[in-house]
């Protein structure tokens, strides 16, 4: 999980090498931006969908 602050910040630097990471491992990243309107609800949601991503994953490789 690579979290950030919205906006250009040096966070967003390691984000290639995360994709890179991602790619040679199979392992997925969830990238959250959050700023000040950020609700919690729609973080709340975008982990349920990369929880779920995870869970068809694994249940494929079955």
């Amino acid at each position: 999980m690579h979290l950030k602050s919205a906006g250009c910040t040096p966070e967003v630097d390691c984000m290639p090498v995360l994709q890179r990471i991602s790619r040679n491992t199979g392992m997925p990243v969830l990238y959250l931006s959050y700023d000040s309107q950020t609700s919690d609800t729609g973080l709340d949601t975008r982990l349920e969908a990369f929880y779920d991503m995870l869970a068809m994953k694994k249940e494929r490789t079955r």
